[in-house]
C-alpha cells in the first residue's frame, strides 16, 4: 500500500526534453495534465510490480506449503490484477487538475506541481496517510513476532524493523516539506524533495533485496538457484519392497 500511493512528482527525460520550450520556458497547457498524470500512473504500477514481487517472495518464505496454490489459476490472477483499478481512479481523479512547472537557474532543477492547491494537498494527504498506517502495521508485526523464536519469525521480524525505521525517516522528511511549504523555505523543500526522492526509491527496492542480506537461508537458496552454489539438501533414499503373496 505505501510503494502503491506513494505520490512522486518527477517525470520523464523523454517528457522534459520534448515538452519543454527553450524560449518561453513553459509547457503547453494541454500536454501538462496528461503527461504528469500518466507519469505519475506509470510510477504507481512500476510500484505495483515491487509491491507483487516482495510479497511472491515472502510468500514462498513464510508460507512454502501453500505457494503453489497461493500462485496460481484465478487468485494468480487477483494479485496481479489489483493494483490497476486503483491506478486507473488515481489517474482519472487527477488528470483534470493543471500542472504548472518551475525551473531553477542556480542548479537546473524543474519542479512540477499544481496550480490548484486542492491536488497537492489531496496527494500528499494520500502519501502521509499511506505512510503512517505502513508504521502502524510494521509495529504491529514487530509486536507479533517478538515472541517467537523460529528462525523464519526472527527474520521477518528484522525485515519489519528495518523497514519500519526507513518508512519513520520518510514520514519525518515529508513533515520537513509540509513545514517548508507552508513557510516558503525554498531551499528546505528543495533539497528536503531531493532526499526524499532518495528514501522513496530506497523503500521501493529494499522488499527484493532485504532478505538476502538477514537471512542465510534465503541467499543460500538463491545461490542454488543461480549456479553460484551446489544444494546442501540431502534426500534420503527409500527402497519399497513388494512381497508377492500366492494363493
Amino acid at each position: 500500500m505505501n510503494i502503491l500511493l506513494s505520490h512522486e512528482m518527477n517525470f520523464t527525460h523523454f517528457e522534459l526534453i520534448f515538452f519543454y520550450n527553450q524560449k518561453e520556458q513553459h509547457f503547453p497547457g494541454r500536454f501538462i495534465i496528461l503527461t504528469s498524470s500518466f507519469s505519475l500512473m506509470f510510477l504507481k504500477t512500476c510500484y505495483s510490480y515491487s509491491l507483487r514481487l516482495s510479497f511472491n517472495r515472502l510468500s514462498s518464505i513464510y508460507w512454502p506449503m501453500y505457494y503453489p496454490k497461493l500462485w496460481s489459476s484465478w487468485r494468480l490472477f487477483l494479485l496481479l490484477a489489483w493494483p490497476f483499478p486503483i491506478i486507473t481512479v488515481y489517474f482519472i481523479h487527477f488528470v483534470q487538475y493543471p500542472t504548472t512547472f518551475a525551473l531553477d537557474d542556480e542548479d537546473g532543477v524543474m519542479v512540477g506541481s499544481y496550480a490548484d492547491p486542492i491536488p497537492t494537498f489531496q496527494s500528499w494527504f494520500i502519501v502521509f496517510l499511506s505512510h503512517i498506517l505502513t508504521l502502524i502495521l510494521k509495529v504491529s508485526i514487530v509486536e507479533s513476532l517478538a515472541s517467537q523464536v523460529s528462525k523464519t519469525e526472527i527474520t521477518l521480524s528484522k525485515f519489519a524493523q528495518v523497514y519500519f525505521v526507513i518508512i519513520l525517516i520518510c514520514v519525518l522528511d515529508e513533515l520537513i516539506l509540509c513545514i517548508a511549504n507552508e513557510f516558503g523555505w525554498i531551499a528546505a523543500y528543495k533539497y528536503g524533495m531531493t532526499f526524499y526522492m532518495a528514501v522513496e526509491s530506497l523503500i521501493i527496492f529494499f522488499p527484493p533485496y532485504t532478505l538476502l542480506i538477514i537471512s542465510s537461508e534465503v541467499r543460500k537458496m538463491f545461490f542454488v538457484f543461480i549456479g553460484l552454489r551446489k544444494n546442501d539438501l540431502i534426500v534420503p533414499k527409500i527402497t519399497i519392497r513388494v512381497t508377492k503373496t500366492v494363493i
